[in-house]
């Protein structure tokens, strides 16, 4: 059974930040979250689940929801490609309906990823995109207290000036990274709190020395004196 390796700090995720107007669309949400709650289940209980998903399936073929959660039952128990064609096939049931497409990219996408398939991950973003989905890199800095079940994060962008000694540059394959542009900004002024089922995707990880030179950075902004309004 597959078991999804933890986030961890320094890790370069994907996920939707607060500026994004279109934060979890319905059918992420129902793709993530079933993959969180069934991740860990006994390989008895997946496969009632899934009897009752095909049961589903056999009364309505085109039932997304259920196509859905089957795509996950086969992402859980290690099933890459299978899971793979499902989501193919309800982007093809969608196909007359565009804006119901969009964010069945995003699991799909990161499907592609986990295969090393990274072109037609990149594609599937990419068609995500042009759907109205923006998917934003970026750098998760310290797990919050357990109780939160959450990360900061700070976003990374390709566009905007660079703030002297705060923000930082990054390139595309820097200590194994990859990300779309050459060179994008770390912008550690740009901050967020996400939940580990809202992360969709990863892209490496920074070195530990620049990790703790952000902290750093960061820690020492806050409690300066000179910076305070």
């Amino acid at each position: 059974m597959m078991h999804h390796r933890p986030i961890q700090e320094r890790d370069v995720i994907l996920v939707y930040l607060l500026e994004n107007p279109q934060t979890f669309l319905t059918r992420i949400q129902v793709y993530l979250k079933a993959r969180r709650l069934l991740v860990d289940l006994p390989s008895e209980d997946l496969q009632r689940h899934q009897i009752r998903v095909e049961n589903a399936l056999e009364a309505n073929p085109d039932d997304i929801q259920a196509l859905l959660e089957l795509a996950v039952l086969l992402e859980v128990q290690d099933d890459l490609p299978e899971a793979t064609n499902v989501l193919e096939d309800v982007l093809e049931i969608l196909s007359g309906h565009q804006e119901d497409r969009s964010d069945v990219y995003i699991p799909l996408g990161s499907l592609y990823e986990r295969q090393k398939r990274y072109d037609e991950a990149r594609h599937a973003y990419e068609e995500g995109e042009k759907l109205g989905l923006k998917l934003r890199p970026a750098i998760c800095l310290k797990k919050l207290p357990p109780t939160y079940e959450e990360f900061l994060v700070c976003g990374l962008s390709t566009r905007g000036r660079l703030t002297d000694n705060f923000d930082e540059k990054i390139r595309n394959g820097e200590n194994g990274v990859r990300l779309a542009s050459e060179e994008s900004v770390i912008r550690l002024g740009f901050l967020g709190r996400v939940r580990r089922e809202e992360v969709v995707g990863r892209r490496g990880s920074i070195s530990v020395v620049r990790h703790r030179r952000l902290l750093k950075k960061l820690s020492e902004y806050l409690v300066n004196s000179k910076h305070r309004v």
